[in-house]
């Protein structure tokens, strides 16, 4: 058989290319599973972080059909009107006092040192607001489960003016329970959820029970 320098060079840059595109795709197959992970942009200095999709599959979600804009206020988006009874329970929001509260109303043991300061149940979520440590009378840890065991959220809330008013601001979205009014016994009260597209979705609490004031613990 003939040597043929021309050939041989053409089949050795041939085998040499094919094994520089092997190298170079093996490393990217490793790292596949990493992309919903925190990355590193080459035009940033600080990383990327993405959202991995389990996390957000696993996050209570309200159906947005279920709400209507406001007359007055299109972003405030609600399921009941304040006037408007709750087909459920057949009247306004139920409020009470934590002896009043239901048997199975809590969602989770309060941390240690620590008072159960309310208990409330919308149509997606029940809820539960544990006092700051030593202060029965200070709301601090929120919790929303969701109804369809979807997923809970957990928000510290350090801010002691916000945390008064049951105001949770969580990484995306903000929690409230709304149930100021001067008429509560014909109104209803809301779990209002604050969303970054500046949104507000106020569901209707179908009970919502709280520590009574006191001037003593």
């Amino acid at each position: 058989m003939r040597f043929r320098p021309r050939r041989f060079l053409a089949i050795a840059l041939l085998l040499g290319v094919g094994a520089t595109i092997y190298v170079s795709t093996q490393p990217r197959g490793r790292r596949q599973p990493q992309m919903f992970s925190a990355i590193t942009s080459r035009f940033q200095k600080k990383p990327v972080v993405v959202i991995n999709p389990a996390a957000i599959a696993q996050a209570p979600v309200l159906n947005p059909e279920r709400f209507t804009a406001s007359p007055g206020d299109p972003n405030v988006l609600r399921d009941y009107d304040p006037l408007t009874p709750i087909p459920q329970i057949g009247s306004v929001t139920v409020r009470g006092t934590l002896d009043e509260a239901t048997d199975g109303s809590t969602i989770e043991d309060c941390p240690t040192n620590t008072d159960l300061y309310a208990v409330a149940e919308s149509t997606s979520y029940q809820i539960q607001v544990c006092s700051a440590e030593g202060n029965p009378q200070l709301p601090k840890y929120f919790v929303a489960q969701a109804q369809d065991g979807s997923g809970t959220v957990r928000i510290t809330n350090e801010e002691v003016d916000s945390a008064r008013q049951l105001i949770f601001k969580g990484d995306r979205d903000w929690y409230s329970l709304y149930r100021d009014s001067a008429h509560p016994e014909i109104t209803n009260a809301y779990l209002e959820i604050y969303t970054p597209d500046g949104r507000t979705y106020a569901e209707a609490l179908l009970s919502i029970h709280e520590r009574e004031y006191s001037t003593s613990p």
